[in-house]
């Protein structure tokens, strides 16, 4: 697949509105905006408007593009990235283990609205801090306590490994 989208795309999308034709095409546009330096203001500003827009398509297909394809983008807007994290579990892992745009506070407040495999793909991110890991363990799962205990980019304190020895040894 090439990563820019040529006007034949555009011509496809307007006679054949698939699920196949839209995903294709928010890949193509996720990862031409991910790896376009010389992308003007206004050629960013319109992919951003178009990302806020398939987040919403009603096919998950399309979602999952965007999020595989825009996980390691540094510049995504928070509110893109917040919007996938967000999402159905297909859709927000690729953005909850590797976007670097989601904050700490983020992180805390998907921990703590959300279940098990949000929780384990956020415990199993490269780099996790102290304080993530520290709403980790109160969610208290063994399950997502363990992933995190083996992350060796987890960040965990000599208090909260107390905690974890004291409540899930």
């Amino acid at each position: 697949m090439t990563a820019k989208l040529s006007k034949s795309d555009i011509e496809r999308q307007l006679t054949d509105p698939s699920v196949d034709t839209r995903a294709e095409a928010a890949a193509k546009i996720a990862v031409f905006y991910d790896a376009s330096a010389d992308f003007g203001d206004q050629e960013k500003k319109l992919a951003e408007e178009i990302f806020s827009l398939m987040c919403k398509d009603a096919e998950e297909r399309v979602q999952m593009a965007l999020s595989v394809n825009l996980k390691d983008c540094a510049f995504l807007p928070r509110d893109i990235a917040r919007t996938l994290a967000d999402d159905v579990g297909s859709v927000s892992n690729p953005i909850l283990a590797y976007s670097s745009v989601l904050n700490d506070d983020d992180l805390i407040e998907i921990i703590q609205s959300n279940g098990e495999e949000k929780q384990k793909v956020i415990a199993s991110r490269s780099v996790v801090s102290e304080n993530v890991s520290d709403a980790l363990i109160d969610a208290r799962n063994e399950a997502v306590v363990g992933t995190l205990v083996a992350n060796d980019g987890a960040a965990i304190s000599i208090g909260s490994m107390q905690r974890v020895l004291d409540d899930f040894a």
